[in-house]
């Protein structure tokens, strides 16, 4: 058997332990990004030099041939442009559908705030009363008080943090708990109105009337004679 100590022990080294490895995927997915990056001015850079090295050829053709392409003026087509720029005004622009996102239900359970919004839920009171007392800070803004909130989770201990952090596993182990009691107590009210929809729908519809088919046979009359 573990002592409280040692399960804690333990459970903050898998919490630590996944931060390490989220991190470590973070940073190897930023350094495949450098490295495309790093691919892709080296590619820029090969152009431009290609670029500059025929145009140094075409200037040297040039000078060869005579041609005074130092004092030539240089005319701008501008009636493709404003052809180009018309049709695409002409064109009707179209509407992107917004999709309607589901109404949450009020009485589902909410999300377990994250220890920092905790830590800020706890202290932000604290910190009004506080900045109110001097009459300097009467006025703090929402963004004052959300880097004043900042600054004193940053300056708390590894020990201190771990409290809200606890507080945090216990809520979300709370969450899930009240999920599941909420989708068994949603699934029978939703069976339940499909079977009354169902019943209601077969009350309404009057039965189909069954026809029998008879046959009349006609006696044939012979003529005398």
């Amino acid at each position: 058997m573990f002592s409280e100590e040692s399960e804690d022990d333990i459970s903050d080294y898998h919490l630590y332990r996944r931060k390490y490895y989220l991190l470590l995927e973070r940073c190897e997915a930023i350094q495949l990004q450098n490295e495309r990056m790093v691919s892709r001015l080296q590619h820029v850079h090969k152009l431009i030099l290609k670029y500059r090295k025929q145009r140094s050829i075409i200037i040297k053709r040039l000078d060869q041939h005579g041609d005074n392409w130092r004092e030539a003026s240089y005319v701008l087509d501008l009636r493709n442009r404003h052809s180009s720029s018309d049709a695409s005004a002409d064109k009707p622009k179209l509407l992107k559908k917004k999709t309607e996102k589901p109404s949450r239900d009020p009485n589902a359970p909410k999300r377990p705030a994250n220890p920092f919004f905790q830590f800020c839920q706890e202290q932000r009171t604290l910190l009004i009363d506080t900045q109110i007392k001097t009459p300097q800070n009467t006025d703090l803004s929402k963004q004052e008080i959300t880097k004043e909130l900042a600054k004193k989770w940053n300056a708390l201990s590894s020990d201190e943090r771990k409290i809200y952090y606890d507080k945090y596993e216990q809520s979300k182990i709370k969450y899930r708990a009240d999920i599941e009691e909420y989708k068994a107590r949603s699934q029978p009210s939703s069976l339940t109105s499909t079977v009354t929809t169902t019943m209601t729908a077969a009350q309404s519809t009057p039965p189909t009337p069954t026809t029998t088919s008879s046959t009349v046979t006609t006696p044939v009359i012979k003529s005398e004679g």
